[in-house]
C-alpha cells in the first residue's frame, strides 16, 4: 500500500473502490477505517472523492452508531474538515436523541473526538440535544445497559453547559 510505485497505487485504488462500493454497509466502512494501516490513514489519506462518498454514506445511513464511528475516525485522522460537522450539527443531535443502546458507543466516540478537536463545537452539539430523551435513556437503563448509556452520557456531560446538565438531572426519576 505504501510507496509511489504503480503496484502500491494499484493496491490503494482497489481499497478506495471498496470504500466507494455502496453495497458495503456503513458498519463495514467503519471496520475498514479502523483497520487501515496508520500510513494510509494519516499519510496518504482517502482521496477527496472517496472521502466525500464515505461522509455522504455516513449521513444517509440508518445505523447512526456506525455512522458516528465512521465520522469520528475521519475526524481523528484529520481527514474530515470540522466545517462538515458544523453544518450538520442539528442532524447529529437528532441522532443522539433517537439513538438506540447499540448506537450509543459510536455516538459517544463522535462526541469524544469533537471534544478533543474543538471543545466549543462539542458544546454546541450538546446544546442542540434535547435533555428529555437523554434523561429518558438514563431512566430506562438497566444494569446491563449501564456501559452503553453511560459512555454516551459521560461524553455529553463532559461537553455540556451547566444548564443542560441541570435540566437532565431535573428530569431523572431518581436523585442525580
Amino acid at each position: 500500500f505504501y510507496g509511489g510505485n504503480q503496484a502500491a497505487q494499484a493496491r490503494r485504488d482497489i481499497l478506495w473502490e471498496i470504500f466507494a462500493d455502496r453495497s458495503l454497509p456503513v458498519a463495514g466502512v467503519s471496520w475498514l477505517l479502523s483497520n487501515l494501516p496508520d500510513g494510509l490513514r494519516f499519510g496518504f489519506g482517502l482521496p477527496s472523492d472517496v472521502l466525500n462518498a464515505v461522509v455522504d454514506r455516513a449521513f444517509s445511513a440508518n445505523d447512526h452508531g456506525h455512522a458516528g464511528f465512521v465520522l469520528s475516525q475521519l475526524i481523528g485522522a484529520r481527514s474530515l474538515d470540522l466545517s462538515t460537522i458544523r453544518e450538520r450539527l442539528r442532524e447529529i443531535a437528532s441522532w443522539i436523541e433517537r439513538s438506540t443502546l447499540d448506537e450509543a458507543p459510536g455516538l459517544a466516540s463522535l462526541v469524544n473526538v469533537l471534544i478533543t478537536r474543538d471543545r466549543t463545537l462539542a458544546a454546541s452539539l450538546v446544546e442542540l440535544v434535547a435533555p428529555e430523551p437523554v434523561a429518558a435513556k438514563m431512566n430506562s437503563a438497566t444494569p446491563g445497559d449501564g456501559y452503553l448509556v453511560g459512555a454516551l452520557v459521560d461524553r455529553l456531560a463532559f461537553a455540556a453547559p451547566r444548564a443542560w446538565l441541570d435540566e437532565v438531572a431535573r428530569l431523572l426519576d431518581r436523585d442525580a
